[in-house]
């Protein structure tokens, strides 16, 4: 006779018997000498478990090391404190914020629906006082952006530049940009030879990231190699003031 002290997830195999609950078990085997071998199995069935949680979060999400940047139900094999398989079910909502705005005339308006404070992009991006509205119509020259919060989440515009006077309005007829979308480079066309001209990139945060000088020409290539997949705005500005806002997306 003999006997066996086991531990397992779930079930155990022993001569091609199976057992599935924790307990004292005895098999009747035949041994060297074809006489009666008798094994005493003393098993302990350890059980995996499973669970669910339900998140939501601004732009990602990270749980036990994984990070999650979608919307979406995800699955995470992990072990419990049983040493078994545990699994873990992670419904996740990432909260979008749409921080497209648009200009007319010298008004900008953001989408609907959320909770706004109008900055200064000019003033180290200080919150103008008392524009919280969708809509803002700034009195003096300069680049303007909004903050939009929804359900917790903030998220910044890209600065728009606003001329109070009509006639320094770039006549946007006149530029061009191709290929749009583009994979690296992309060339702009002013539409005529200018004496000078200021382009800065922005990414859609409103972050500057280059600032590109050009005089006596009338086109530039600009390489987007080295950013990320995305949209940017390009912004334009001469030395009469005159300006034009660019929407590009890179590949």
């Amino acid at each position: 006779s003999s006997s066996l002290t086991q531990s397992a997830c779930s079930s155990y195999s022993l001569n091609g018997q199976i057992y599935n609950s924790t307990g004292t078990y005895t098999q009747l085997l035949s041994n060297a000498a074809g006489c009666d071998s008798t094994l005493t199995l003393n098993l302990t069935i350890r059980q995996p478990s499973s669970s669910s949680l339900t998140q939501s979060a601004c732009s990602s999400y990270s749980l036990n090391g994984q990070i999650y940047n979608s919307t979406g139900t995800y699955t995470q094999l992990l072990s419990n404190a049983a040493g078994c398989d545990s699994t873990l079910t992670l419904n996740l909502t990432i909260i979008d914020i749409d921080t497209t705005v648009s200009l007319n005339g010298t008004t900008i308006t953001a989408v609907p629906g959320a909770i706004y404070q109008w900055i200064n992009c000019d003033n180290s991006n200080l919150p103008i006082s008392g524009e919280t509205s969708q809509s803002f119509t700034p009195a003096v020259n300069g680049n303007y952006a909004v903050e939009i919060t929804l359900n917790g989440c903030s998220e910044i515009s890209a600065c728009t530049n606003v001329l109070i006077s009509g006639s320094n309005v770039f006549d946007l007829s006149k530029v061009v940009v191709y290929p749009n979308p583009t994979k690296d480079k992309i060339l702009i066309d002013f539409g005529s030879d200018l004496q000078f001209a200021e382009l800065s990139v922005y990414a859609m945060n409103g972050k500057l990231l280059n600032k590109i000088n050009t005089q006596n020409s009338r086109q530039i290539l600009i390489s987007l190699e080295n950013y990320t997949a995305g949209l940017y705005f390009i912004e334009i500005k001469t030395k009469e003031g005159n300006f034009s806002v660019l929407k590009v997306s890179k590949l």
